[in-house]
């Protein structure tokens, strides 16, 4: 009933205006194809909730651009700006995280532990206390991303289309995150001031952009740059994410990563996610770039070396990898190491984050401080398969080039909008 009535609006607007509501997003279309823009800038708290749903078009997102640059790119300290957040936004984001990470990160990987225990014949805990833990998990989960939502719901005022009846497969794991969980996600809008910046390349692509792999960085503590904007803007399709293997089996988890259509992060479970006609995204420099904080000066590293494995299965799937990276990720916390690189290196070897951390204010464990959120999109590095008869060699040249592609991307992408955010000086370095 939502949509129906947004639509209506929509007419009468267009109407208004002396055109239909169709012909006004041709000619939005006509006006791309023909500009010398080469960015566009998404704000996405300005993207209208009408459009922020499942069953709204591509054309629809792409339209909601609220600024262009040329090649140089956008205006000093444009990506940087940071308007005044309301304070009740701000409490609510400073009792959801620590509670986001109580229930998803604390609790989820205590039980394995705690039955180990037992095992090796300790007393505690009890299976009283163990019940009451997993009590406790459960409860957290749903109250953060169910009661909570229908909370901000009525604070808010928004009455979003949650009927997602006849939906199946990726359209409902899409309508779970555009439109379910929209008030959580609005409310990062405005903490953060998250911002897309998309290039000419994609944009005039469209729907006709294939099945690619959609790798950001950096991971920082929670890549928060993620939006479920990305389900529209690479082609309309689901952008399924890569998470830890170990996850898809700790009880309590399972059913969430269901929900949000995540997949294992292993070679099978990207290859499956292409196959199956989604976008495949992951946090391309893992656990270890965790570990890799921004200087003082504005100077970033990115553990980018060693990740040539996603170069190998781009070229064997066929699919484009298309580059993105967050200025701001490794502001949000300060993650500290006080065992001289012992937990960096089993959080890396274990792939679970082990690691003590400062939020906003100097809290232990606390929120993420307020910093601007800019997602920044190369251009689509295009994909092209390996003949089944490639030789060893020719399979390594070939991967070897892919890779310096993506490094070459990814630099591209730091220069041209690090003034922008405020840094012309900075420096990206690959470790």
């Amino acid at each position: 009933m939502t949509i129906v009535v947004a639509e209506e609006e929509d007419a009468a607007t267009a109407a208004a205006a002396g055109g239909s509501h169709d012909q006004l997003l041709e000619e939005g279309k006509k006006e791309r194809k023909t500009s010398e823009a080469e960015y566009y800038l998404y704000d996405l708290e300005q993207i209208p909730q009408k459009t922020w749903t499942v069953f709204s078009s591509l054309e629809q997102w792409l339209a909601a651009y609220s600024d262009r640059a040329g090649r140089e790119g956008f205006k000093s300290h444009q990506l940087s700006t940071q308007t005044s957040c309301p304070w009740w936004v701000q409490v609510e984001r400073g009792l959801f995280y620590p509670l986001y990470f109580l229930s998803a990160n604390v609790l989820p990987f205590s039980f394995p532990l705690m039955g180990l225990m037992r095992l090796l014949g300790f007393k505690r805990p009890s299976l009283k206390q163990f019940i009451g833990l997993v009590c406790l998990q459960v409860v957290l989960m749903r109250l953060q991303f169910t009661y909570w939502s229908r909370f901000l719901r009525r604070i808010m005022g928004h009455t979003p289309c949650l009927d997602g009846k006849g939906l199946s497969g990726s359209k409902k794991c899409m309508h779970f995150a555009l439109d379910q969980l929209f008030e959580l996600e609005r409310l990062n809008h405005k903490y953060f001031n998250s911002r897309w910046v998309l290039p000419r390349s994609l944009v005039e692509q469209e729907d006709k952009l294939p099945p690619s792999i959609i790798c950001l960085a950096p991971h920082g503590l929670l890549p928060l740059g993620i939006s479920a904007s990305l389900h529209r803007f690479f082609g309309g399709r689901m952008t399924r994410f890569g998470f830890a293997p170990i996850l898809h089996k700790v009880w309590g988890m399972q059913a969430l990563l269901e929900k949000f259509g995540t997949y294992p992060a292993c070679k099978k479970g990207l290859l499956d996610c292409l196959e199956g006609g989604d976008n495949a995204g992951l946090i391309l420099d893992g656990i270890p770039g965790m570990f890799h904080n921004t200087s003082s000066n504005g100077d970033e590293e990115l553990y980018m070396m060693r990740r040539k494995a996603i170069c190998k299965i781009a070229l064997q799937a066929g699919s484009p990898i298309i580059p993105c990276y967050c200025f701001g990720t490794n502001e949000l916390w300060r993650i500290v190491d006080p065992c001289f690189g012992l937990l960096r290196k089993l959080s890396s070897h274990l792939d679970v984050a082990l690691t003590p951390f400062f939020g906003r204010f100097w809290l232990p464990f606390g929120p993420p401080a307020r910093r601007p959120l800019t997602m920044c999109v190369g251009d689509p590095i295009p994909g092209s398969r390996l003949p089944e008869n490639a030789t060893p060699a020719e399979v390594s040249a070939a991967v070897h080039e892919k890779h310096r592609q993506l490094l070459q991307a990814y630099k591209k992408i730091f220069d041209t909008h690090k003034a922008a955010y405020g840094r012309p000086d900075a420096q990206l370095t690959f470790v």
